[in-house]
């Protein structure tokens, strides 16, 4: 099974793999920007992960992998699984009190097409904090943009922070967030399905102003998603984003 590790830099991803059950010698990489068409290969030895680097920012790669053993022949493909990487987070200041720390995390600008630029949409990045710029603990993982604040930040004499990129796996298959009998009985109901036959989980969040999220439930896609709630706002805006599998 080909897998990726998520919380990486820019530009790269490393995936992982079961081993062989076979007499293998090493394994080669596969990948390419067109499923099943692989451009590029690396072989990488006998190990069971292996960083890929050098990747094109906001492009969807296919991967797959290969055994080989001691004569140089070669297994049949694994899985293919397929990911996109983005460049870092913008990280600026923002307003805090009563000894916290805060920032805005924003998505890299990119242009759109009308050649204005806007911050791409649905980026998870995760927030990291640490005292010796060594050892780094993740505080928080959200969709950019996002308000991070730590308020625990008193309780060190100093700390340092860093947000990490969280490969998508799935770029180009957003969840279909759908109304179903969208209003009824004071109720918001919508169906939400992922990616065919891959079941990931997704967080449904709300909002009154598109500022600030709110959690509201956590399923494994296909679900039926319904807000007993709604009837209390004016106005109420939903999305939805995935959670990552622990590597």
């Amino acid at each position: 099974m080909l897998s990726f590790l998520p919380a990486l830099p820019a530009n790269q991803v490393t995936l992982a793999w079961n081993p062989s059950v076979a007499n293998v010698s090493g394994y080669k990489i596969y990948y390419g920007v067109a499923s099943g068409v692989y451009t590029n290969s690396i072989d990488v030895g006998n190990v069971t992960n292996a960083t890929i680097t050098g990747l094109v920012p906001f492009t969807t790669y296919f991967f797959a992998a290969k055994s080989y053993d001691a004569f140089g022949v070669l297994s049949d493909f694994s899985n293919e699984t397929k990911l996109m990487v983005y460049p870092p987070a913008s990280i600026a200041p923002a307003a805090h009190g009563n000894s916290q720390i805060a920032f805005n995390i924003s998505g890299p600008a990119v242009p759109n097409l009308l050649s204005a630029t806007s911050n791409y949409p649905n980026l998870l990045y995760v927030v990291q904090a640490s005292t010796d710029l060594v050892h780094w603990v993740a505080v928080q993982t959200n969709v950019a943009p996002f308000t991070f604040v730590d308020p625990n930040a008193s309780q060190f004499s100093h700390r340092f922070y860093r947000t990490v990129n969280v490969p998508s796996p799935m770029v180009d298959s957003m969840p279909v967030f759908a109304a179903s009998n969208p209003f009824s009985n004071g109720q918001i109901t919508f169906n939400v399905s992922g990616v065919t036959n891959i079941p990931l989980q997704y967080v449904v969040q709300a909002s009154t102003d598109l500022v600030n999220w709110v959690s509201l439930q956590t399923n494994t896609s296909p679900f039926v998603f319904v807000d007993t709630n709604a009837s209390q706002f004016s106005q109420r805006f939903y999305r939805t984003y995935y959670l990552l599998p622990s590597p």
